[in-house]
């Protein structure tokens, strides 16, 4: 009877914790539909590669899912918001479910609170990066899964991990991190290889070898534009190794977030920390190698490659596991009066990012901060709809949309109802000859922004249309705003 209470009670406190996570997601979704209607970097990204394709260095298991979504409900730009914060529930929800597998379910919640520390996690997921949303996702169900395969057999298991495997490097390719980091701290949990038979060892090792050689051949090939790409990205701008300076800011603005929580978290727990905690569990043993080996991989390789640009983000896939390894070292039944404090500051942390997000959205000239998610594209549109209605040059539905920012095309598209682009200026020209024939018989309407760019055509628009013909800059205010924005339009003529 007793053991029936406590899992009904368990299980109400779990329904709970999903309910307090399935809330904050929520809060953060109405509010980016109530701010604009306009779309951010990501989100711009995202309605290029679902309406009108182009090459991306981002893999496309996101767009996707997006176009999936957008075939049932008809609406791109609700589709975008949707499945990111869709993808960002699933990340929290089964992250608690991981740190399920070794506490109850009030410290579950505490320690999914502490994601709040990253600022990667609390302030940039609900902002921007997809791509390393879902990458997260598929990083904590991998581990997850992991966890099962200690104290299971079951082979559907292990085809499981290697599906989520398979699709979080579709899901962004610095996934390989975490695919790297879960290999090497294998060896490290021996309950692991105890459970695995010898047969699936052999074929686990065959498939990671042939899928290692398999994509150093393919980066190391000319036959995928956007493997060079990236190739050429990370071997850009070479870090000097005999220079200290460079070198600890590299690795200050790589491991910020690890910093921030790190601090945090002893700050809180000084004196409370114990090896020994845990007892050898093969649980705390995967979590502590996994953050171990996780943050080591990309030390690692910023050192090895001498990588001068790499990002805090690119560590989304295994940072989660920095607070599993942490919370590990607690005696959570001593110090159950100070985990309950550190997950109210957590929690507070959320409240106050929430909020301060609904500021800068609702109140942006109280800070004197405006943001892309600010352009008027609505007014804006409907102000070159209106010239276009009193010149001889078409239906301006029909025209490409020539710019020089992804945003500014996908925003325009979007209100303008268009499905054709193209991007143009210093470093990127899409223009092919199929495009140019298309300008020159539908005509085109050149987009940039005035406030950064001044009032005049830009010379890369002139080299390559140099019959477009300037109007006046359209100048509406921004949303939520009494500033002025202007965008700079110009028209390149049919060839009749």
């Amino acid at each position: 009877m007793k053991g029936k209470i406590s899992h009904e009670s368990s299980r109400r406190q779990d329904l709970i914790a999903v309910a307090i996570l399935g809330l904050y997601v929520l809060l953060n979704f109405v509010l980016r539909l109530l701010v604009s209607p306009s779309m951010e970097l990501d989100e711009s990204e995202q309605f290029l590669l679902v309406t009108a394709p182009y090459i991306s260095l981002q893999p496309l298991l996101y767009s996707v899912i997006v176009k999936g979504i957008s075939l049932l409900t008809g609406q791109i730009f609700l589709s975008i918001i949707m499945v990111k914060y869709v993808i960002l529930l699933i990340f929290y929800l089964c992250f608690y479910v991981l740190a399920r597998t070794y506490w109850n379910s009030r410290e579950s919640l505490v320690v999914t609170a502490s994601l709040m520390l990253f600022p990667t996690y609390s302030y940039e997921f609900v902002r921007d990066l997809s791509h390393s949303i879902l990458a997260s996702a598929f990083a904590v169900i991998a581990s997850f899964l992991y966890i099962r395969t200690l104290s299971s057999k079951n082979t559907k298991i292990y085809f499981a991990i290697l599906i989520v495997l398979c699709l979080g490097m579709f899901s962004k390719y610095v996934f390989v991190f975490f695919l790297v980091s879960l290999i090497l701290s294998t060896f490290m949990v021996k309950e692991r290889w105890k459970s695995m038979s010898m047969r699936w060892m052999l074929l686990v090792t065959i498939s990671l070898s042939l899928s290692s050689v398999a994509l150093f051949i393919l980066l190391d090939s000319d036959a995928f534009t956007f493997l060079r790409s990236i190739r050429d990205i990370t071997h850009h701008g070479m870090l000097d190794l005999g220079a200290p300076i460079n070198v600890s800011n590299v690795l200050f603005k790589t491991f910020i977030d690890i910093a921030i929580f790190s601090t945090a978290f002893l700050l809180f727990f000084y004196g409370r920390l114990s090896i020994s905690t845990g007892g050898g569990s093969p649980r705390v043993v995967f979590f502590r190698s996994l953050a171990v080996v996780g943050t080591f991989v990309p030390l690692v390789t910023i050192l090895l490659f001498q990588l001068g640009q790499f990002k805090a983000r690119w560590l989304a896939t295994v940072m989660f596991s920095i607070p599993l390894a942490f919370f590990s070292l607690v005696d959570t039944k001593k110090n159950r009066k100070r985990i309950n404090l550190f997950g109210i500051c957590c929690a507070a942390i959320a409240i106050a990012i929430l909020f301060a997000r609904g500021f800068v959205g609702f109140f942006p000239d109280v800070i004197g901060k405006r943001e892309r998610i600010h352009i008027p594209f609505q007014a804006a549109s409907a102000e070159v709809v209106q010239r276009f209605a009193t010149l001889p040059a078409g239906d301006v539905g029909e025209m490409l949309i020539i710019s020089n920012r992804q945003y500014l095309i996908a925003n325009m598209m979007h209100c303008l109802n268009t499905h054709q682009y193209v991007l143009l200026n210093d470093e990127i020209n899409t223009i092919t000859p199929d495009n140019l024939s298309a300008v020159k018989m539908r005509g085109g309407i050149i987009i940039w922004d005035a406030w950064v760019e001044g009032d005049s055509i830009p010379e890369y628009f002139l080299k390559t249309f140099p019959s477009a013909e300037p109007l006046e800059p359209v100048r509406v205010p921004y949303v939520r705003s009494k500033e002025i924005f202007a965008m700079g339009v110009a028209i390149v003529p049919k060839v009749r």
